[in-house]
């Protein structure tokens, strides 16, 4: 009558067979696929790492951190999306009025090559440097001098002038402290 007899029971082994490879083929693409972008990612995130971004005091308006357009900003270094652990901040002679929270980031903050010494310059509004997010030993600062902290409070009592350590462990290299005061730790 022109339609397909009907099977009752088992279907033929051929045709288990041919799902059963076709399972595999799809999770063998599958797989492929999650393997090639998680490779794109990580090599990604290493190829977008160590970026060198630079800092200069006398830069009009914020800046995009290259060396024709720097940032003004120590903070706004730091804290630009663009901003990864493993960079490098290379920083220019003058005076930074402000302080800088570190949020976790280990970057080396380099003015050891500028003349005079870059200063980092509180100004009386609390720990210069801030480092509580969890930073490193990779955490570098060098070639600053810094001045001018006050400490952060903690229950009534102000800690850190200079640099407020609070469960990281930054590097400190050829670092001028100097002016700091605190009730602990005025550095």
């Amino acid at each position: 009558s022109g339609s397909f007899p009907k099977r009752r029971g088992k279907f033929p082994a051929a045709c288990f067979h041919r799902i059963a490879m076709n399972h595999v083929v799809a999770n063998d693409l599958v797989r492929s696929i999650v393997l090639s972008l998680v490779s794109g990612l990580l090599l990604g995130a290493s190829a977008s790492s160590q970026s060198t971004w630079y800092v200069d005091a006398a830069a009009a308006g914020s800046g995009t951190g290259s060396p024709a357009d720097p940032y003004s900003s120590l903070q706004a270094a730091v804290s630009a999306a663009g901003t990864i652990s493993g960079d490098t901040l290379i920083v220019a002679s003058g005076a930074y009025l402000e302080t800088v929270d570190l949020a976790g980031k280990d970057l080396l903050i380099d003015g050891s090559a500028a003349n005079p010494l870059p200063v980092l310059d509180a100004a009386g509004a609390g720990s210069a440097l801030l480092f509580s997010g969890g930073e490193t030993a990779a955490c570098i600062v060098r070639g600053l001098v810094v001045r001018g902290g006050i400490g952060t409070d903690r229950g009534g009592r102000d800690y850190g002038g200079g640099a407020l350590i609070e469960g990281a462990s930054p590097t400190f290299e050829a670092v001028r402290f100097e002016s700091n005061s605190a009730d602990s730790g005025g550095g």
